[in-house]
């Protein structure tokens, strides 16, 4: 494959993840329930994989978080008003040809499921730690023994134990 079928593979990919992020934040039908089981934090929000394809001045990057999660496009984010980095990276993508509408910053993540009990958690530090994986308080305190000693010192820290 030559480097000009690459580029056209390369953007024809950008062009489709950014069709389906498009598609997925337009469809009001995607939405689940989320409830905290810790904290009872409700919102209603997406449930799945995040992956963002996008370019950061000549440099393109793919995010992907290592998890399902429950997630929402982001409310605090002003859409409106572009930064001069954004301009910068959207003038570089209008002239590469791509399309790329959302970035990893457009996400608000919410909370996972705990990777033991099964049970939904927010991202709130009282309420979940990510270790590879997420895991709730209640499981963290239940299997003490089986995380490292540095992991237990910080919950224990969040936790006030």
């Amino acid at each position: 494959m030559n480097s000009t079928e690459m580029s056209q593979s390369s953007s024809s990919f950008n062009d489709q993840t950014s069709s389906f992020v498009q598609r997925e934040c337009d469809n009001e039908s995607s939405l689940v329930s989320f409830v905290c089981s810790i904290c009872g934090l409700n919102a209603k929000c997406r449930y799945g994989n995040v992956k963002v394809n996008g370019r950061t001045y000549v440099i393109l990057h793919n995010y992907t978080y290592k998890e399902e999660v429950y997630y929402m496009m982001d409310p605090f984010r002003n859409r409106s008003h572009a930064d001069k980095r954004r301009l910068a990276v959207e003038k570089s993508l209008e002239k590469s040809g791509q399309d790329n509408t959302f970035n990893i910053l457009d996400f608000f993540v919410i909370g996972a499921l705990c990777a033991l009990c099964g049970q939904p958690v927010c991202i709130d530090e009282l309420c979940s730690m990510f270790y590879g994986k997420t895991f709730c308080t209640s499981c963290i305190n239940k299997q003490k023994e089986y995380f490292p000693k540095e992991i237990i010192e910080v919950f224990n820290y969040y936790s006030g134990y």
